[in-house]
């Protein structure tokens, strides 16, 4: 397996992922996602745009000279006097193509991720989980991830 950085001639094969992942999402919550297929290449594109914009990256796992999956990492400076700590990375996405589940390559994704953000002085990686997302809930805590908030949600129409 090898850790990289995301490649344009890698688009097809992201977005591969891009489909699978709101496929799943779908899954937990059929009202908020729409079909993979619908918004994978524009996703995509918000994604680099997100991730030019935020001094981010995005990292891919080949396996078998394909890609296996990836994970966008910002870097965000916070401007709020509130915030007693101003530099975080936030995770937008992390996954794995179901074929290569179970081999590490989310672990060694993650563990490339948080060495660029400490490499980028960050102090913190933030990330979302949907409530329903057990898999990934235990995956992140066995990471010493700890619950931060919950965000909730009324549907108004």
């Amino acid at each position: 397996m090898i850790i990289r950085e995301y490649e344009e001639k890698n688009a097809e094969a992201l977005e591969k992922c891009i489909i699978e992942l709101q496929e799943f999402e779908k899954n937990l919550q059929p009202d908020f996602r729409p079909k993979g297929s619908k918004v994978a290449a524009a996703y995509r594109k918000y994604l680099i745009k997100k991730i030019k914009s935020n001094h981010g990256k995005i990292f891919v796992a080949e396996a078998d000279k394909k890609i296996a999956g990836f994970i966008a990492i910002l870097l965000e400076k916070q401007t709020s006097p509130c915030m007693a700590i101003k530099e975080n990375a936030y995770i937008t996405d992390l996954i794995v193509l179901s074929k290569y589940r179970k081999s590490g390559i989310a672990s060694a994704l993650l563990k490339h991720a948080e060495k660029f953000a400490i490499k980028s002085k960050m102090n913190n990686i933030f990330l979302d989980v949907m409530f329903n997302n057990k898999l990934a809930l235990n995956f992140y805590h066995s990471k010493r991830f700890k619950n931060r908030g919950i965000t909730l949600l009324k549907k108004l129409k």
